[in-house]
């Protein structure tokens, strides 16, 4: 299970992310499950977008592009603390 001190998201089995405050649950596919993870600990989206890269084989392109939106709608759906920062691309 990984969980951080600061976020209320905890990963269970690499598949589900479960929220302590609310008691939501989510199943993930492998490209979110990784994405959640790096996302909740900290990472940038252009961490997140290499590791998806070089994990499931998408142009790097393509990677950051996914990476952005996924820590988009994350935030838009306040499941995950605004201190992700976006990638510096406009």
């Amino acid at each position: 299970m990984l969980q951080t001190q600061s976020s209320p998201w905890s990963i269970l089995s690499d598949r589900f992310a479960f929220n302590r405050n609310t008691g939501e649950f989510f199943l993930l596919n492998p490209e979110g499950a990784l994405a959640v993870q790096m996302a909740i600990t900290g990472n940038t989206t252009e961490e997140i977008a290499a590791a998806l890269a070089e994990r499931f084989g998408p142009n790097p392109e393509t990677a950051l592009r996914d990476a952005e939106q996924f820590v988009t709608r994350l935030k838009g759906l306040d499941l995950l603390e605004s201190k992700v920062t976006a990638s510096a691309r406009s």
